[in-house]
């Protein structure tokens, strides 16, 4: 079953939207007798000819009353500031539910507004994902010879910031953000000092992320860093030798029948890697099913299983 979540609520929580495999919640549903009846249509997702099998909770085993609760407990919950709720199960979208809520697009703020399932959520840092799944097909079709090549062999125009300890950079260590530079996003993103404020500033990214001094072993520490997708970004963009949407739409969303997308760009009119893409939930809930289904969607592969794994 997948979870879909969008947030915009203060703190790190506004760089996420997350898509999550809750198979528990549908075996403790199973088989259970609500209190009360199931408000009729309540939740229940409209077949928009978008690729989604509709269903009803109680057809894929799912008590559809306590679905329908959260509606209510929402109500008292808003702080949460969540959007929308999508729940599939067995390949089949079961339920919808959709809130008011304040939004972002990128870095600016959108009142408060009507969410619908034709209303495009920006999925902020989930963006990220997006991109890692790029860097997997670019590798299945044999654009990227291996995730083991030094990150520096794509950044020839930055051969003045290699140093042999850099040269021990690869694609895995950015995929993994263990490329050991020194970075800080941790900081408030209103601080100057936090990295990827920083690096939106500098007017050349790639070079900004390539830049920091080397402070542990490739490899051997996990650190949040934009930085590291920013490059990702460019190395599908030199692979391909095609804008990182152009082969998004024809590698990915188009065989996921994903039409309506959009991806906050750079004054050089190339898409943020590490944030900014902007899609329906019921799209990004079909990435969410892509990766459940190791790769394929409906009787189309994808994605290579063995990248997923």
């Amino acid at each position: 079953m997948a979870f879909s979540l969008g947030r915009a609520t203060g703190g790190l929580l506004t760089r996420r939207t997350m898509t999550m495999a809750l198979g528990t919640l549908a075996a403790g549903m199973t088989g259970r007798r609500a209190a009360v009846a199931r408000p009729s249509g309540c939740g229940a997702p409209a077949d928009i000819g978008d690729g989604w099998r509709i269903a009803k909770p109680e057809d894929v085993g799912i008590d559809g009353a306590r679905l329908c609760a959260t509606t209510g407990w929402l109500d008292s919950f808003g702080a949460g500031n969540i959007h929308s709720i999508l729940v599939v199960r067995h390949g089949a979208l079961v339920f919808e539910h959709y809130r008011k809520g304040f939004d972002q697009t990128w870095d600016q703020p959108v009142v408060n507004i009507e969410h619908g399932p034709a209303t495009k959520h920006d999925l902020r840092s989930a963006t990220k994902s997006v991109t890692a799944l790029l860097i997997g097909i670019a590798l299945d079709h044999k654009l990227i010879p291996s995730i083991n090549e030094p990150v520096f062999n794509y950044f020839p125009e930055y051969a003045d910031l290699r140093t042999p300890e850099k040269a021990r950079i690869t694609l895995r260590h950015l995929l993994m953000m263990s490329s050991g530079l020194e970075w800080n996003e941790n900081l408030p993103y209103t601080d100057p000092n936090n990295s990827e404020m920083a690096m939106l500033r500098s007017g050349d990214r790639w070079r900004f992320a390539l830049l920091p001094k080397l402070i542990v072993t490739p490899g051997s520490e996990w650190n949040y860093s934009s930085g590291c997708t920013e490059l990702l970004g460019a190395v599908v963009r030199k692979a391909s030798r095609k804008p990182i949407e152009e082969f998004a739409n024809e590698m990915l969303f188009s065989q996921l029948g994903i039409s309506d997308v959009w991806w906050a760009q750079y004054p050089d009119k190339i898409p943020a890697a590490a944030s900014g893409l902007q899609l329906r939930p019921r799209d990004f809930t079909k990435i969410g099913q892509l990766v459940l289904e190791r790769g394929q969607w409906k009787v189309e592969q994808v994605g290579a299983p063995q990248w997923i794994e």
